[in-house]
């Protein structure tokens, strides 16, 4: 009697990023040590040749791996942007929460009419999204600084030169962000190349 083939398979569990990294970090550096070893013996030479595996498949093993190497390195790079770009992020971000929230508690305290709430648009709450709250707010610290709000804006601290740094930190925010945005990126695009680089390190 025979038996049914068994069609099933067994995935094998997906690498964290952690153990993927690291499983590349250690192939890296043992392969070109295993290809150094190789060419400094001649019997393992003379092995190979006749496996048609001559000492040019060898060269080109040895630049494989520098390669991945370099392709290694740039990405380890690219993270460490990365990782500085978003705690530059975070820092202009709180900045701007403070300035945003200090704004609307003194708006509130020198307007309660409806239209002028609006127009200084602190009705409802701060945007979450990053770039819609710096949009709010770039509005509204520039209608605060005209009339018939500018009057009442500075008798509560926030003259046009205060506005203006209020403005400065929207500022840095904005640039921040699209630094971060760009340096993920490249992250991004550095992690492919790494991996790309890998792969034919191994074929």
């Amino acid at each position: 009697m025979t038996m049914p083939e068994d069609k099933t398979t067994t995935k094998k569990p997906k690498l964290s990023e952690a153990d993927q990294d690291q499983l590349i970090q250690d192939f890296i550096p043992e392969t070109s040590q295993l290809i150094a070893t190789i060419k400094k013996d001649p019997g393992l030479l003379t092995e190979l040749a006749r496996l048609a595996f001559d000492e040019a498949e060898l060269t080109n093993g040895e630049d494989l791996a520098l390669t991945a190497q370099n392709r290694f390195t740039e990405r380890q790079e690219a993270i460490g942007t990365l990782d500085a770009k978003n705690t530059a992020l975070e820092k202009a971000d709180t900045v701007v929460n403070k300035r945003g929230t200090d704004f609307r508690d003194v708006v509130r305290l020198g307007f309660s009419g409806a239209a002028a709430l609006r127009a200084l648009g602190v009705t409802g709450r701060l945007p979450e999204d990053r770039q819609k709250r710096i949009t709010q707010l770039r509005a509204s610290f520039a209608t605060a600084a005209k009339p018939p709000y500018a009057t009442e804006m500075t008798r509560r601290s926030y003259d046009t030169a205060e506005l203006a740094r209020a403005t400065a930190d929207v500022t840095a925010l904005d640039t921040a962000l699209t630094n971060r945005d760009a340096a993920a990126r490249a992250a991004v695009a550095a992690t492919a190349a790494r991996n790309a680089d890998y792969k034919a390190l191994r074929a």
